[in-house]
């Protein structure tokens, strides 16, 4: 009778141990199940980002090539309009010399 108390007994551990390792087994599996769609979800969240990271790299490279650009052109635009003025300068040198010389041609004709 003892014997079969501690077979049953035994049977009882066994099988206790038993779903208790299938229950531990199946919670590993649900949390690499889980594990895996999280690290799934995090590599589309990381090339989202990697390509997100390209856009506003490209973005940043337009609009400092734009800069330069506005730039360069500003420094044209400035050299012209002083060029501008210094033709102007010339253009009023040149009349008053010009007009003195033509007073002068007046003087000596009416001198005559």
């Amino acid at each position: 009778m003892q014997i079969r108390k501690e077979s049953e007994r035994s049977r009882t551990l066994a099988k206790k141990w038993e779903s208790d390792l299938s229950a531990k087994l199946r919670t590993l599996r649900e949390e690499s199940k889980k594990t895996k769609t999280t690290e799934e979800s995090l590599r589309r969240e990381l090339l989202s980002a990697k390509q997100e990271g390209e856009k506003l790299r490209k973005i940043v490279c337009d609009a400092e090539v734009k800069e330069l650009n506005s730039r360069q052109n500003m420094q044209s635009v400035e050299i012209e309009a002083a060029e501008i003025s210094r033709l102007k300068a010339e253009v009023d040198r040149l009349t008053m010399s010009e007009r003195d010389l033509q007073a002068k041609e007046v003087e000596r004709q009416t001198a005559m």
